[in-house]
């Protein structure tokens, strides 16, 4: 991600006190742990990608016992 050194080097060059630029590097650093990639982003969608499948074949399986319950219970109702 983003170095922090490089970005101190250039905070100093600029004009920056070190102890500013070490204090901005920080909460650089500190900020830097809560971003999420793009790589963090396709694994979550491959993992929500995976779940949908899964319940995808689940209503199939509920469609086909439920269209079954129904065809029974027309075969009950009407042929006894």
């Amino acid at each position: 991600m983003i170095s922090t050194h490089v970005a101190f080097k250039k905070l100093t060059k600029h004009g920056m006190s070190e102890g500013l630029a070490e204090a901005v590097t920080e909460l650089m650093e500190e900020r830097e742990d809560n971003l999420v990639t793009k790589n963090d982003l396709n694994l979550a969608i491959s993992r929500l990608e995976a779940k949908l499948d899964a319940l995808n074949l689940n209503m199939s399986w509920i469609k086909g016992l439920s269209l079954a319950a129904l065809a029974l219970l027309f075969k009950i109702a009407f042929f006894g």
